[in-house]
């Protein structure tokens, strides 16, 4: 089975549940369809949540509301450190340009590196060649570590 049929087959698997959607969609299906539909998809089954589920057994929460709602919820004390917030707009965005940067130095930076040096010293010898690029994929690996601080870093105080 393809990778394109097998996730028509999840799809489909999906639809198959009963589902509190209007248009009788499943979740994968409104998705789809587009962003108007899944949005209207997401919002009945918020609807039909808060229909089902007693008020006293039902938190509705945002993270961004931090820890107050949810220990109340929970009737817990609010914990002294802060909510964690691992998703924010600004974490994202630096991963993303983490990754393009990544990516950039794999795609261009690396390949042109290894044909320079190849040329530069004249290698005709494929396992000296195929060395030079592992001794290139090796080398970034180590800076990025230590530029992380990963090296530096202890375990977890108590």
């Amino acid at each position: 089975m393809g990778n394109l049929q097998t996730i028509q087959l999840v799809g489909d698997l999906t639809d198959i549940v009963a589902t509190s959607s209007s248009s009788g969609l499943g979740m994968f299906s409104a998705v789809d369809r587009g962003e108007q539909e899944a949005v209207k998809f997401f919002n009945e089954h918020i609807e039909e949540v808060m229909r089902v589920i007693p008020p006293e057994n039902l938190l509705v929460f945002e993270v961004k509301e931090g820890w107050a709602p949810l220990c109340r919820f929970l009737d817990l004390p609010v914990p002294d450190f802060p909510f964690p917030n691992i998703n924010d707009t600004a974490a994202i965005d630096t991963r993303r340009k983490s990754l393009k940067r990544t990516s950039y130095t794999f795609i261009v930076v690396l390949p042109a590196s290894i044909c320079l040096a190849s040329w530069y010293f004249n290698v005709r010898d494929v396992k000296k060649f195929i060395g030079m690029g592992v001794g290139y994929v090796l080398s970034l690996g180590m800076m990025k570590i230590v530029n992380d601080g990963s090296l530096m870093k202890k375990g977890k105080e108590s």
